[in-house]
Formats: structure tokens, sequence, C-alpha cells
């Protein structure tokens, strides 16, 4: 919803069926957005409440085993209020026999019309799965025409996922005099996951193969705030579609990452699935928090069949707390940065 959906590893994962829209913005936009791939921005769009009466309620089935049921309604409560609800339950099996996932989704939008130019969205979500990422296969393994795509070399019995991620939030739009409008969205996520799962540690000898085992637990939470100023003013023939903006940001991160080491696999011997785990040989802990402003302003101009986009920005950023790792020790974290990023 125009709000970064924070992570320190990756990038959270939501439920698609709740979204309305996927909006795709190529090309560098760190003038808008800040710090961000050169690539682009992906702009995952939650569903609206909209002013009409709807229904959809469905089954779904699918192979490798999925089975899926799902819902969506809207109401609209006179010409000011509305309300939408959406949710979903699945139970998919993923092209290796022991490995599943399971995911509830349940949303709501309401949309509030305070005065025919002030507009009034409320957004929330809560999701809800447990995912696990295959060991994968040695090279040497992979590219034996005798293997299968689907052979696991973890132990299910140990495997465990539990990935819990909710946001909570508003949009509020403010039109004013003049053909200027002001934006402010506002976004409070909780992001929880509790992990535990193999992956393999070096070449197979033998129809061996060396695996380990990493845990993986993170908390972390996230308060996106951006508001926005546009309008349009024409000097001579040039018209200029002006954008002026401030976001604040705010996220915790609490990560605590291991690794130990675990029994062999032998291909074809299936006495060897069930792991015996060291205790952890590596543990890193992470106890962060990252503030950070920015600023900034676009003209889009257009002048007979010319185009022009400026734009600039300034942010400034601070993290501070402490990182541990059981080699090292415990470091204070304390850095400052501000970057100007242009655009033309």
């Amino acid at each position: 919803n125009g709000l970064r959906l924070m992570r320190s590893i990756g990038a959270p994962s939501y439920e698609i069926y709740g979204l309305e829209r996927v909006e795709v913005l190529k090309g560098p936009a760190s003038a808008l957005y800040g710090a961000g791939s050169p690539a682009g921005v992906i702009n995952q769009v939650q569903k609206r409440a909209r002013f009409e009466d709807f229904n959809e309620v469905g089954l779904g089935a699918g192979d490798p085993r999925d089975f899926q049921g799902y819902f969506d309604v809207n109401r609209a409560t006179g010409e000011t209020f509305a309300f939408r609800l959406t949710g979903i339950a699945r139970d998919t099996e993923q092209d290796i026999e022991e490995i599943t996932d399971t995911r509830g989704y349940i949303a709501g939008a309401t949309r509030w019309l305070i005065t025919p130019t002030t507009t009034l969205d409320l957004l929330g979500s809560y999701q809800k799965d447990d995912p696990i990422t295959p060991a994968g296969l040695p090279y040497n393994v992979a590219s034996d025409t005798r293997s299968r795509r689907d052979l696991y070399i973890g132990d299910p019995s140990f495997d465990d996922s539990d990935r819990r991620m909710a946001n909570i939030g508003y949009e509020l739009r403010q039109e004013i005099a003049g053909g200027w409008s002001l934006y402010q969205g506002l976004r409070y996520q909780s992001f929880d996951w509790d992990y535990r799962g193999f992956y393999t540690s070096g070449p197979a000898v033998d129809d061996t193969v060396t695996r380990g085992v990493i845990w993986q637990d993170e908390d972390t939470s996230t308060v996106n705030v951006d508001t926005r100023l546009q309008g349009q003013v024409a000097t001579g023939a040039v018209a200029h579609d002006l954008l002026l903006g401030l976001d604040l940001r705010h996220y915790d991160d609490n990560t605590t990452t291991q690794f130990g080491s675990s029994s062999p696999f032998v291909i074809g011997d299936g006495s060897t699935r069930r792991a015996v785990v060291s205790e952890p040989w590596f543990t890193s802990v992470s106890d962060l928090k990252l503030d950070q402003i920015g600023v900034y302003a676009q003209d889009q101009l257009a002048w007979d069949k010319w185009r022009g986009t400026l734009s600039l920005r300034h942010d400034w950023a601070r993290q501070k707390g402490t990182t541990f790792t059981n080699f090292a020790g415990a470091t204070d974290v304390d850095e400052d940065d501000s970057k100007t990023t242009g655009h033309a």
C-alpha cells in the first residue's frame, strides 16, 4: 500500500488473494521511496472496501495435493460507509511430499466518506503459515540422472516453522481547494517467524550427504508513515504536477540465528532420515532499532508533446542497538547516515 514491508533477511510473503492489484514501477525510484533496488519497486495493494454489494465464495483443489477455501464479501451501508472482509485457508503439498504449507489469511477494510472531500480507509490483515525450505541437494547428486527432484534429505519430525504477520493502518485523503490534495498513510506491521530446518553442507560421498541445521527466531515490528501534498500549477505553456512529501519509518529487529550439525543422510537408506542434531556451534543475536526520515519533492512537467520529471530527496537514518556472536562477543551499534538522491 505504498509503504515498505520490512524484514532484515529477505522480504515477507503477502497472500495474493488479499490483493486487488499489483503495481510495478520500473527503474530506480529512490528519489520517492528511499533506498531500494535500482530495478524498481513492486507495490502490492490490499483489497479496498467499495460502495457496492458483492460476494465471492469458492473452493479449489490441485495437484500435487492442494486444497483451499476462500471468501470475499463487500457491503455498503448507505452512501458514506462500506466494509469488506476477505479470507482464505489453504493446505498445500510441495513437490517434496514430506513438506507441506498450511496458510490462513483474514483481512478487513472499511471506507468512510467523512465529508464529500475527506475519505478515510482502515486496513488490517493477519496471516499465519508454516513454510519449510527444502534442504536442497549437493550438485553431484542433483546432476545424477538416478536422483529424483522430490528427494528430501531432511527430517520431517524435526522440521518446524511458524510464521505470523499482522498489519493494521489507515489512509486519509483530503481534497483541498485549487486542485490540491493531501494524503497520509500509516501502517503498523508485526512479523514473527520461528523456524528450524536442514541444509546441505558439502558434496555427497558414496551416496552419503552431509547436512546441517539452522534455527531462526525473528521478532520484528515496523511503523511507516507517509504524508504527501499533491497539486497542479502552470507557468506559461508548461504544466507542473507537483508532489511534496515526508515519510517516517521506525523498525525494531530482534533476530536470533543458530547453526548446528546433524547426522548424515544416506540416499536409499530411509533409516538415516531421522536426524541426530548437535547443540548449535554458532549463534548470532541482533537487537537493533532503525529510524529513518525522508523528505522528497517531484515535478512532472508537460509542454506540448514533451514530458520531463525532476525529483529530489534527502534521507536521515540512524541505527542503534547491539549485535552478538559466540565468536566475536557483543558489539554496540550506533550509526548515523544521510544521503541526497536526485532523479531526472
